[in-house]
């Protein structure tokens, strides 16, 4: 709410760049505050009771981001110079919120490390979607990267990524590409999700 407050504040032309940054900063406590909803109600065990009387007014939030966000994500990334293609494999079908937002949060780390640390216009986001579980892969063909190292600044985010989708019984790889570039690899097993193969 102060982020939301200050940005009325900040009215000279010579402070554009401080708005963008409180707006972010705004967008960012959103995201954190439904992904924190989103965990509580994962952690609450089945049966738990919501509390007769709520401690603060419910405020209606955004929806979770999905796979129904992608393209907005994607053209997001096209604004900032990087141009990504989409590739989707199998029968697409509805999947669970949280296994929605994982994916979400997978892509969009992974092209902000290719538009940051990969030089280089273009990614790929592949989408697969098999009996018993959802692929991914985020590639580029930025600069080569020696084998072992990684590009600076993405280990948090990298760490973040692999505990995401390990919370949902899936795995994530990334690192070099052979041939240069970078690849993130992803795998969030569906039917443990509570979705049947189809």
């Amino acid at each position: 709410m102060q982020a939301g407050a200050l940005t009325c504040l900040l009215d000279d032309e010579d402070l554009v760049q401080a708005r963008e940054s409180v707006a972010h900063i705004q967008r960012a406590s959103e995201e954190a505050l439904e992904e924190l909803r989103l965990t509580v109600g994962l952690l609450r065990e089945p049966g738990a009771l919501e509390p007769a009387e709520p401690m603060a007014p419910v405020v209606p939030m955004e929806p979770v981001p999905g796979l129904d966000r992608l393209e907005e994500l994607i053209c997001s990334f096209a604004g900032a110079g990087l141009q990504v293609t989409r590739e989707v494999t199998g029968q697409a079908r509805s999947l669970p919120e949280t296994v929605e937002l994982a994916v979400y949060r997978v892509i969009q780390e992974s092209l902000t490390n290719t538009r940051k640390h990969a030089d280089c216009d273009t990614a790929v986001v592949r989408l697969g979607y098999a009996p018993g579980a959802l692929r991914l892969a985020v590639e580029d063909e930025g600069k080569a990267v020696a084998q072992g190292s990684r590009r600076p600044l993405e280990g948090h985010g990298i760490v973040g990524m692999r505990e995401r989708v390990a919370a949902l019984g899936g795995r994530l790889s990334a690192g070099p590409r052979p041939g240069g570039g970078y690849r993130v690899l992803a795998e969030l097993p569906l039917r443990a999700a509570g979705i049947e193969g189809s």
